[in-house]
C-alpha cells in the first residue's frame, strides 16, 4: 500500500518561496535490533536522496537527534550544507541500546532548540519533523503535552510507528492534523520503504498555489 504525505503551505493565498528545515528523531532504545536500525538509517538516507539540501534560502537542511532514556544531537541543520556531508553523518549514526523511550525529553529539544537560528533554522523556513519510534513513550502525558507545544510553534509531525507494540492514539496525538496524512504504522523494519522521485527539487517549483510541496511516499505493507 502506499501513502502519500503532502504539506501546502500558503501565505495570502500564494506560496513563498521559501526552504525546509527538516529534524528527523529517531529512536534508538535497545528494542531495536542493530540491524533494524541500520534499515532506519537508510530510509532517512532515502528521504534526504529527494530533496535539495544546501545553503541557499530555498534549499532544505537537515539535522538529526536520536532519543532513548535520553537524547543525543547527531548534528544540527547549520551543521551540514551539502547532500554528500548530510548522507555521510547519518550513515555514522551509532545505535545507542538505551533502556527507554523518552519521546518528550526529545520533543522539548526539538522545539526549543533545534530550529533556533543559532543552530541553524530559520525563521521563515517550513519547520518539518519525522519521528520513528518502536513503542509506548515513558510518560504519555508528558509527550503528548511536548508534541503540542511544537506545533503551536509550527513545527509540522509526522510519525512512524514500527512493530507490534505501539500506541497508536498516542502517535497520533504527536502528528499533525489530519492524522491520516501524516502517521503511519508498519510491521518491521523490513517495511520501510525509500521515497521515490516525487519530492520537488527545491522549495519552488510547480504552480503559484502548489509550491512548497512535500510528496513523501513510503511503501508500507501494513501487517494487520
Amino acid at each position: 500500500m502506499v501513502f502519500l504525505c503532502t504539506i501546502l503551505v500558503l501565505v495570502n493565498g500564494q506560496a513563498p518561496c521559501k526552504g525546509i528545515d527538516l529534524v528527523f528523531l529517531l529512536d534508538t532504545s535497545r528494542s531495536i535490533w542493530a540491524p533494524d536500525f541500520e534499515k532506519q538509517l537508510r530510509f532517512v538516507e532515502g528521504i534526504v536522496d529527494e530533496f535539495k539540501i544546501g545553503p541557499d534560502l530555498q534549499d532544505t537542511r537537515v539535522g538529526v537527534v536520536t532519543f532513548a532514556q535520553t537524547f543525543w544531537t547527531q548534528f544540527y541543520l547549520r551543521s551540514y550544507p551539502d547532500k554528500r556531508r548530510v548522507k555521510t553523518a547519518i550513515r555514522y549514526i551509532k545505535h545507542r541500546n538505551g533502556y527507554r523511550t523518552n519521546t518528550a525529553g526529545a520533543l522539548k529539544f526539538l522545539y526549543s532548540y533545534m530550529y533556533d537560528p543559532r543552530t541553524g533554522g530559520r525563521p521563515n523556513a517550513t519547520h518539518v519533523a519525522i519521528i520513528i519510534t518502536d513503542g509506548r513513550s515513558q510518560n504519555r502525558e508528558s509527550t503528548l503535552e511536548a508534541a503540542r507545544i511544537a506545533k503551536a510553534k509550527g513545527i509540522k509531525i509526522f510519525t512512524i510507528g514500527v512493530g507490534k507494540f505501539l500506541d497508536l492514539e498516542e502517535l497520533e496525538g504527536i502528528g499533525s492534523d489530519p492524522t491520516g496524512q501524516h502517521v503511519f504504522t508498519v510491521g518491521s523494519y523490513s517495511e520501510l520503504g525509500g521515497i521515490k522521485d516525487k519530492l520537488p527539487s527545491n522549495a519552488c517549483e510547480g504552480k503559484t498555489y502548489f509550491y512548497l510541496i512535500i510528496m513523501i511516499i513510503f511503501h508500507f505493507h501494513l501487517v494487520h
